[in-house]
């Protein structure tokens, strides 16, 4: 009697996730629209990029720059699990990783530096602090070619 009551429970359980399953197929991913919003202490920062992706490819989703009022707007994003990047030269970048089933307003402060996070389609020069120790223009006697040495 007892392993006839578990054998009936084991398959109400099959049925009922089955089911559950079967229903969750139909259910259709809401688009949601992501709005990301850029300061600098209390200021709005304008140009910064903001790249919309996953752990890899940070910009998989989406780029974009800031408007004057910091925000940059992406739609129909799909994906549940989303890492927002945002970085601009003079600041230190800075990420965060959400849920987006729904729509999400995401805030970020970034502070003066030149660390952390990079959006991808950021690119920062290192300044190269040598001293030219040489410098030459040798043109050729043809006037054809010139050879620069630094």
């Amino acid at each position: 009697m007892k392993s006839n009551i578990t054998f009936n429970i084991l398959i109400n359980n099959i049925l009922i996730l089955g089911l559950t399953f079967i229903m969750c197929s139909f259910v259709d991913v809401k688009a949601a629209t992501i709005t990301v919003k850029v300061k600098s202490g209390s200021s709005p920062l304008s140009e910064a990029s903001v790249c919309l992706g996953d752990s890899g490819n940070n910009s998989k989703y989406g780029y974009k720059k800031t408007n004057n009022q910091g925000k940059a707007v992406f739609e129909e994003i799909t994906a549940t699990q989303v890492k927002a990047t945002v970085s601009k030269t003079g600041y230190s970048g800075a990420q965060s990783t959400f849920s987006a089933g729904t729509d999400v307003f995401v805030p970020f402060n970034l502070t003066t530096g030149d660390q952390g996070p990079v959006c991808g389609k950021t690119s920062r020069l290192t300044p190269v602090n040598k001293p030219i120790k040489k410098s030459s223009v040798v043109h050729s006697k043809d006037k054809k070619s010139t050879t620069i040495t630094l």
